[in-house]
């Protein structure tokens, strides 16, 4: 009996497997109709999301899926219970939806969020008001808020989601997340046990979780960074040639500590040394392209050092650049590290795969949903069929960093079509580049101000600049409209132009009203003394310089790192609203300052300035460089053969240099000079050097010889040098600083020279907060100079050095 069933179950079954569905009497659609719960939605925008429309022909496949497209929360705003149906008639096929709209999101709110506010938890969230709720996005966001307080210190903070109708009959609903913060718990013990012949004070230097020091160190546990210090005290130890270190225990716990048995987080680091190892033989091996002696010099190490793996790591990073710099992107360099337990020498033998040369066959763009392709494209310093060569690689992902329009930046390679061909795909994450910021702002010298500014950096997707900003403070108002151009004609060409309105407080004028040879405010006689100094002047003397400006500025990059400028400057201003009569001036001596008393009763100065300079820019960031130089010459021709009431020309000059030996350490030099000189053209009158008391050169005392606030003394060539000790405390953002500033100013451009006489300097420590819209300066600054009569260096006033230092502050902050 079965054997007969099997039997005919064979003869029927090929009838089932090839059977047609049953044909449509016409396949083409003629309605498509919505029904269910749909109340904000119109029929349009759902046909919007279907992969078909009215008058195509009906298939299967595009009907199923609709309904996966119309269920799934991600792509459109119903929930997952779809249902499609079809009716077929002589006239067409009619296909109908049953659909659930999702609540609709009339407000985000936050409850118990006393200690982190809104528009930060508002910024993680992927629900914004005026979507459709979705259950992912809930328990996504739910997410990302526990982990915004996690990393501000609330461990045991708990996080709800609800929805709130607010309407029903509109759909409208208020999602509001609930916080219980619970207590902030931070690290306050780090204890470190077996670090023998590694202090334990350095282990806890490399670890990027610290204990909570009052408000210097806020000891909150960052996880990624709590699992990265693992890795970083392993290197610690490596670097110093344990290379047998083993990290037994690493963890955290809560813990009642202290009298009060508060909660506190305790991290426990157990390590096992092991022994210290020494250099012995490096060779290399498989090398073809490169002799061993030339790969060799990438590595700093020589027989007997103390093994040290990270350079070892760093020159195989070094002989792979060697060959990637060649076209050998496919080269791979290891390498063996030979242990010998008896006399804890290490071996080291490189090992050469040198590969084919590669060659770029496509670039490829990623992520750039705003930033045009081309805006992209014309920063790149290599083309499509090209050698691959590394150093240009690396030189075109600095300029797309250099843009500051993308959050990341990635370069990809990827196999070509054939061996030997590479494609580079472009990874980038846009970010805000345009803002509009309100801000109050403080500095030492110039007093409290505030700013508004709507700008947008990369208008359009196009990279185009434009910006209004307005400024009103006490020493300064400022309007001022510009736009810039980055690429003119599709060429490596800026141009900018820009309008401005300025009004500028200048106080603290030195003035001798009554005319009896005495300095209104002090004691000095400046007739019988006529050169000395005041190493700061401070009164209520002052009068105000308004200006109306225009600008150009056309600006070329040559190559990499260098670019030329040709700018144009149109001034129109006058001195005025002075509160004295006969105001001072010290240049090499003190004498009547005619040319502000000239200008005070003039009006308004007509000023025409033409400047051409040249930049170099090898630095690795924008904001925070750890390495590179930048360097500047610029010429500025005031009045001349352009006509005006100003004839001098301005030289300016400055080099920077920065370098990073090791961690995020920097050492800055700097040196710059400035003259002001005569006109080469005389005009009718025989006029080639005049110029106004704004046109001296001084120092502001908070970005120049910082501490030195207030400085009278103005001239016509200035230098100024700084050295800087910069150290990294909070990633990109926040940089410890030591520094020793020197400068001079001399009353004739003549009179410049390296000789110490007359040389001022400032040393002393602060912070930068280094954010794109909020720069902060603070410092504590010691003062002295060269004194010409002992020839030595001295402290301003006296000299104990804990006496008269100096707050330099300045903020430009947004809210």
């Amino acid at each position: 009996m079965k054997k007969a069933l099997t039997a005919i179950f064979l003869l029927i079954m090929p009838v089932f497997l090839f059977a047609k569905a049953p044909e449509l009497k016409n396949p083409n659609i003629k309605e498509i109709r919505f029904e269910g719960t749909i109340i904000t939605v119109s029929s349009n925008q759902i046909l919007k999301l279907l992969p078909f429309k009215i008058g195509d022909a009906f298939k299967e496949k595009l009907f199923n899926d609709a309904i996966k497209t119309l269920a799934d929360p991600r792509l459109s705003p119903f929930n997952g219970d779809v249902k499609g149906y079809l009716k077929d008639t002589p006239e067409g096929v009619i296909l109908t939806f049953v659909l659930h709209e999702n609540p609709l999101i009339n407000k985000v709110i936050f409850e118990g969020n006393n200690s982190i506010n809104k528009s930060d938890l508002s910024d993680i969230i992927p629900i914004v008001e005026g979507m459709h709720y979705n259950t992912d996005d809930k328990l996504t966001s739910i997410q990302r808020i526990k982990d915004k307080y996690l990393n501000e210190g609330f461990i045991e903070a708990s996080v709800s989601a609800s929805l709130v109708p607010v309407d029903i009959k509109q759909n409208k609903y208020d999602m509001v997340f609930t916080v219980s913060e619970g207590k902030k718990i931070v690290v306050e013990k780090i204890e470190v046990a077996g670090a023998a012949e590694v202090n334990s004070g350095e282990v806890k230097g490399v670890m990027k979780t610290k204990e909570q020091v009052f408000i210097l160190q806020s000891g909150v546990l960052n996880m990624e960074d709590f699992y990265g210090d693992k890795e970083r005290i392993g290197m610690l130890y490596q670097q110093k040639g344990y290379l047998d270190i083993k990290i037994t225990r690493f963890e955290w716990k809560i813990e009642e500590l202290g009298d009060d048995k508060h909660k506190a987080i305790v991290i426990y680091v157990g390590l096992v040394e092991g022994p210290k190892y020494y250099v012995g033989d490096i060779t290399i091996t498989n090398n073809v392209l490169f002799s061993e002696e030339d790969l060799l010099k990438f590595i700093e190490l020589k027989p007997n050092d103390v093994y040290d793996k990270v350079k070892i790591d760093i020159g195989r990073y070094m002989i792979y650049n060697k060959y990637s710099d060649n076209g050998y992107l496919y080269a791979n360099v290891s390498y063996q590290m030979i242990k010998n337990p008896t006399n804890f020498m290490v071996d080291t033998v490189f090992y050469i795969h040198e590969g084919e040369r590669a060659h770029i066959e496509s670039v490829t763009l990623n992520g750039n949903t705003k930033t045009k392709d081309n805006v992209i494209l014309r920063e790149l310093i290599f083309d499509e069929g090209e050698l691959w060569v590394q150093t240009k690689v690396r030189q075109s992902y600095e300029k797309l960093v250099q843009l500051q329009y993308f959050g990341n930046v990635n370069f990809v390679p990827q196999p070509g079509s054939a061996e030997g061909l590479v494609n580079i795909d472009i990874q980038v994450e846009e970010q805000r580049t345009g803002l509009i910021t309100f801000g109050i702002g403080y500095g030492t010298a110039s007093g409290f101000n505030g700013t508004a500014q709507i700008s947008e950096n990369n208008f359009l997707g196009t990279g185009r600049v434009v910006a209004f900003k307005g400024e009103y403070g006490e020493k300064r108002q400022l309007l001022e409209l510009s736009f810039t151009e980055p690429w003119l004609f599709d060429t490596p060409t800026y141009l900018s132009i820009s309008f401005s309105f300025s009004r500028y407080l200048y106080d603290n004028i030195p003035v001798d009203d009554n005319q009896d040879g005495i300095i209104d405010g002090t004691n000095i006689n400046y007739v019988s003394n006529n050169t000395v100094s005041l190493p700061t002047f401070i009164s209520t003397n002052r009068y105000y310089k308004q200006a109306f400006s225009f600008g150009l500025e056309i600006k070329k990059r040559f190559g990499v790192y260098w670019d030329g400028f040709l700018s144009y400057g149109l001034s129109l201003y006058r001195d005025m609203d002075a509160n004295f009569k006969n105001p001072l001036i010290l240049s090499s001596t003190w004498q009547p300052n005619t040319s502000l008393s000239n200008s005070l009763t003039k009006g308004y100065t007509f000023k025409n300035t033409l400047g051409i300079g040249f930049n170099w820019n090898s630095t690795d960031h924008p904001l925070n460089p750890l390495r590179g130089i930048l360097g500047f010459l610029y010429l500025y021709n005031n009045g001349g053969l352009l006509g005006g009431d100003i004839h001098y020309i301005r030289a300016k000059y400055g080099l920077s240099w920065y370098w990073n030996p090791f961690w995020k350490l920097v050492v800055a030099l700097h040196g710059s000079g400035e003259f002001v000189m005569p006109q080469f053209y005389a005009q009718a009158d025989g006029m080639k050097f005049f110029y106004d008391t704004s046109d001296m050169l001084y120092f502001d005392g908070v970005y120049e010889m910082r501490g030195w606030m207030n400085y009278p003394y103005r001239g016509e060539a200035k230098a100024f040098y700084s050295s800087e000790l910069r150290f990294e405390i909070y990633g990109q953002e926040l940089w410890g600083v030591f520094f020793l500033d020197m400068g001079s100013l001399w009353s004739k451009y003549t009179e410049w020279t390296f000789e110490p006489n007359n040389y001022l300097f400032s040393f002393g420590f602060g912070v930068k907060l280094n954010i794109p819209g909020l720069p902060i300066r603070l410092y504590l600054a010691r003062k002295g100079g060269f004194d010409n009569d002992s020839m030595s260096w001295k402290l301003e006033k006296n000299q104990y050095l804990l006496d008269n230092w100096q707050v330099v502050f300045s903020i430009q902050g947004l809210f």
